[in-house]
């Protein structure tokens, strides 16, 4: 390695690098089918699919606000949400788990992580989670483990060559700060390629993608039930579910005891910890989307 010049060495290992990502990123973003996810597709399925477990949970906590099952109230600039009746009836089974543990007043914060809450979400929808993934819209945990092995091998064999070319260099008294800035490059790249990690597969996004075409029109729902001060429209949880809570946004004021709750600032239908679209900080359950939310498992039947 000592013997080839920098010049060189240094488009060569630009070339290796560019190769391995576009190898990498082809590997990871295969679709030979594309799974339609129905025309009228339960909003918990997809909340869960497109976000994870606390994009399913703050899926459900709207429709029960809907419904005037749960009320949210500010203390101590800290937001609280509560059970107002535990009579009336969902006829959904993932809104009945989340009601059931609003047995008393709790941070809104903390309940989206209540650990008890997730499991028993993750435990009810692991039979379609399994569908989903028998039909190649979400990585099972082995393919996410051969995802990370990939990405770790190959950065550690770039770095690997890089660095030693550096230490030749620095101990030859040759000039070494092109390959210095390659890697500085080279490890801001990585680092926001695996921070696009995700449960879904390419046929899972191309599939949620193609959802929110042919269900854009759960848009001027949103906005005609703020007109029409008709917050019970049964549309609105599948447009939460699909498009984050910060559809919600186009309805004004009329939602903003959730828009306020969920923090839904931004623009496009993305809600922090609600966005559609895989996106979320949890993916699939609690754990699977690693940071990005990026991905989700599909919910079980309701």
């Amino acid at each position: 390695m000592m013997q080839i010049p920098g010049p060189f060495f240094l488009g060569g290992i630009f070339l290796l690098s560019l190769s391995g990502i576009m190898i990498l990123f082809i590997r990871w973003n295969r679709c030979s089918s594309q799974e339609s996810l129905g025309e009228h597709p339960d909003p918990m399925h997809i909340a869960y699919l497109v976000g994870g477990v606390e994009h399913l949970i703050r899926t459900g906590v709207f429709s029960l606000w809907q419904k005037g099952i749960v009320a949210f109230e500010t203390k101590d600039k800290k937001k609280y949400i509560s059970c107002k009746s535990f009579i009336e009836k969902t006829n959904n089974q993932s809104e009945t788990i989340i009601r059931d543990h609003l047995i008393s007043e709790k941070p809104f914060k903390e309940f989206i992580k209540d650990t008890a809450l997730i499991k028993r979400l993750e435990a009810f929808h692991q039979t379609t989670k399994d569908s989903w993934m028998q039909k190649g819209l979400l990585f099972s945990g082995e393919q996410l483990w051969q995802r990370k092995l990939e990405f770790i091998l190959f950065y550690i064999i770039i770095m690997i060559l890089g660095c030693y070319k550096i230490y030749l260099g620095i101990h030859n008294d040759k000039p070494v700060l092109f390959l210095i800035g390659f890697i500085v490059l080279f490890n801001i790249i990585m680092f926001l390629f695996s921070r696009k990690n995700s449960n879904l597969t390419a046929c899972g996004k191309r599939s949620v993608n193609q959802a929110k075409r042919n269900l854009e029109w759960l848009k001027e729902r949103v906005t005609a039930a703020s007109t029409e001060h008709q917050r019970s429209d049964p549309a609105l949880p599948l447009a939460v579910a699909l498009f984050g809570a910060g559809i919600l946004l186009a309805g004004g004021s009329f939602f903003a005891p959730i828009t306020d709750l969920y923090g839904a600032k931004e623009r496009g239908g993305c809600s922090s910890g609600g966005c559609g679209g895989g996106c979320s900080s949890s993916g699939c359950g609690s754990s699977g989307c690693s940071g990005g939310g990026c991905g989700g498992c599909g919910g079980g039947g309701d």
